[in-house]
């Protein structure tokens, strides 16, 4: 019998193949880990309109809820007015896990509708140590302007289209440069809302460059698109900012100068769900299994069998066992995943190649 772990696809860019897990959070308990985040309490900067409190967040099934609310009444202590009306969580490793170097995943569902600024991000650690913003260095995984109005890239790179809020993002690499911040970033533009479910968001650093991915798939690298490219973290006025120590943060912000302080009240309350954080380096031998048991297997259904590709994987990436004729023999519709319902038992992953898509999934076997 095979189980679905409640962790998203399993899969590494190939040039993190060599990569190891060093550390995650994949939020099991029914508490934050205090020894791995702290809250950020208080009002927002940027010209945001929230409040971050501590009881803004649920864990739930494997997941931890960043909660944005509404009160028209407001709350109280809080600095303004305007700024009472509407609370949020943000959560910080600073100074708990602080990481050099690494590919940085975070799967996640995103928050929508008009008026909200959530982000998943690294701050360079020296911002605690009298290293001022931009000089310290930042780079998001994942930062949004959510709702209808269409998303166009501020940063200092070629014109992009503009894109619904709610379908697309940004990544970013900021820095100081001639006493002023300069700013970079790529957009992803996934076609529909991302909030449709889950999605993985995901940084390779090292000591040459950035590359930044979207469900495993590279998408704003060294070199690519071309001429749009990471900018070079190895100049004399960078350098310092990407070869230190990077913290997390998670937030889902109200208004602010980035998203427009358009806010549309009827869309609270809203959530961003995080089902994992987690960091990978080289020399790395940690696994990530969570939940293993606990779920059903999420089925593989095959759309051109003729064609299909159903490998099995052991945890460090090995091909245990290539099903792909097996897969070939059955038909459009039918589970692909159960051609390898007789392995032994172990934790696995399933890569399924089907119709030009990828799909893959970590399973338990319980024989």
């Amino acid at each position: 019998m095979l189980f679905l772990c409640a962790t998203g696809a399993w899969a590494l860019p190939p040039a993190a193949a060599d990569y190891g897990l060093v550390w995650s959070d994949e939020f099991n308990g029914t508490t934050v880990d205090t020894a791995a985040w702290s809250f950020d309490t208080g009002a927002g900067v940027n010209n945001e309109q929230e409040f971050y409190t501590k009881t803004n967040y649920t864990l739930d099934s494997g997941c931890i809820m960043l909660n944005a609310r509404y009160n028209a009444n407001g709350i109280n202590n809080a600095p303004s007015a305007d700024r009472a009306k509407y609370t949020s969580c943000r959560i910080n490793s600073a100074g708990k896990k602080e990481f050099q170097y690494g590919y940085f995943e975070a799967r996640m569902k995103a928050a929508n509708g008009h008026g909200l600024w959530p982000a998943i991000w690294l701050l360079g650690s020296s911002i605690n140590h009298g290293t001022g913003w931009p000089a310290c260095g930042e780079m998001e995984l994942y930062e949004a302007r959510t709702g209808p109005q269409t998303e166009t890239n501020p940063c200092s790179e070629p014109t992009v289209p503009n894109v619904a809020g709610d379908n697309c993002y940004i990544s970013t690499c900021h820095y100081q440069q001639n006493g002023a911040a300069s700013l970079h970033c790529g957009q992803r533009n996934y076609g529909k809302c991302l909030c449709d479910g889950f999605h993985t968001y995901a940084i390779l650093w090292d000591s040459s460059h950035v590359e930044y991915y979207f469900d495993d798939t590279l998408f704003w690298g060294p070199n690519f698109p071309t001429g749009h490219g990471t900018p070079d973290i190895n100049q004399s006025y960078n350098f310092s900012s990407f070869h230190q120590p990077f913290y997390w943060i998670m937030n889902v912000a109200v208004g602010g100068s980035y998203q427009g302080n358009v806010i549309n009240n009827a869309i609270f309350p809203q959530k961003m769900d995080v089902d994992y954080v987690r960091v990978y380096q080289k020399g790395g031998t940690g696994i990530a299994v969570k939940d293993a048991q606990a779920h059903a297997a999420r089925p593989f259904a095959l759309l051109n069998p003729a064609a299909a590709q159903l490998k099995v994987y052991d945890l460090q990436g090995r091909l245990i066992a290539d099903f792909s004729g097996k897969v070939r023999a059955m038909k459009a519709g039918d589970d692909a995943l159960k051609a390898a319902s007789f392995m032994t038992h172990g934790v696995f992953v399933a890569k399924l190649s089907d119709g030009g898509k990828v799909r893959s999934q970590m399973f338990v076997s319980a024989k």
